[in-house]
C-alpha cells in the first residue's frame, strides 16, 4: 500500500471542500481499490479568497502533508506549491486536466526536474511536456481509461451528449449543425417540452434560436 497525495485546483462547491469533481474523485477511488491510501489537497480554499490568510493556510496544510509523508504525489496541471515540494521527498507525477499551456508553476518543474514524471494519453502532447522541462525518460504514455461501469437500463429517450468546447464555434461546425436543420431543432424542442427537459435550458434555447433563425 502506498500513501498518495493528489493535488489540484477546483472551485469550492456548495461551500464544502469535500465536494470533489468527478474526475479527481473517480481517479482516487480506483487507487483506493488497489489498496492505496489517498489524501486530497485542493489548492483553493475559503482563505484563498482572503489573500492575507492564504499564506498561513498553505503553511498549515504543508505541515499536515509533511506529517502524512506521501510515497507519491500526483498533481493535475501542476497545481502544487513549492512549500509542499520542499516538505516531501517522493516522486511527483504530473497529469493533465488541461493543455500544458495552462499548467501552473512551470518554473518548479525545471527546478525539481529529477523528481518529476509526466503521464499523458496523447503521443502528440509529449513535445509539450519536454518543452516545460520533463525528461524524456520520465515521460509515460498510457491508454485512456475510465472508472465508469456500464449498466443495462431500459432506453426511454434518445440521448445526445452536449459537451463543453473551449473555443468559439467554427464555420465548419456551424455548417454541420445547420445541415441537420429543423430536425435537430425539433428534437431540442421536444426535449424542452418533456418532463425531463422542463423548459429550463434557457442558455441552450437561446443558442439554438440564434443558429436556426
Amino acid at each position: 500500500m502506498a500513501k498518495i497525495l493528489i493535488t489540484y485546483l477546483q472551485p469550492i462547491i456548495s461551500n464544502n471542500l469535500n465536494n470533489i469533481f468527478i474526475y479527481y474523485e473517480s481517479f482516487s477511488k480506483e487507487l483506493i481499490k488497489q489498496g492505496n491510501h489517498v489524501l486530497h489537497f485542493n489548492m483553493i480554499n475559503e482563505a484563498f479568497l482572503k489573500k492575507n490568510k492564504y499564506n498561513k493556510w498553505i503553511e498549515e496544510q504543508t505541515f499536515k502533508i509533511k506529517n502524512y509523508n506521501p510515497d507519491l504525489i500526483i498533481t493535475f496541471n501542476n497545481r502544487i506549491s513549492e512549500s509542499i515540494i520542499q516538505a516531501t521527498n517522493c516522486p511527483i507525477v504530473l497529469f493533465e486536466a488541461d493543455l500544458v499551456n495552462y499548467f501552473a508553476n512551470k518554473n518548479l518543474i525545471k527546478k525539481y526536474v529529477d523528481r518529476y514524471y509526466a503521464v499523458t494519453c496523447f503521443e502528440n502532447y509529449i513535445p509539450d511536456f519536454l518543452n516545460i522541462g520533463i525528461k524524456k525518460e520520465n515521460m509515460i504514455l498510457c491508454h485512456s481509461a475510465t472508472s465508469v461501469k456500464a449498466e443495462k437500463l431500459e432506453k426511454i429517450n434518445n440521448i445526445s451528449f452536449i459537451g463543453s468546447y473551449f473555443a468559439p464555434i467554427q464555420k465548419k461546425q456551424s455548417e454541420k449543425i445547420l445541415s441537420f436543420g429543423d430536425k435537430l431543432y425539433k428534437m431540442f424542442l421536444d426535449f424542452e417540452n418533456s418532463e425531463r427537459g422542463g423548459g429550463k435550458s434557457l442558455r441552450l434555447q437561446l443558442l439554438c434560436t440564434k443558429i436556426f433563425t
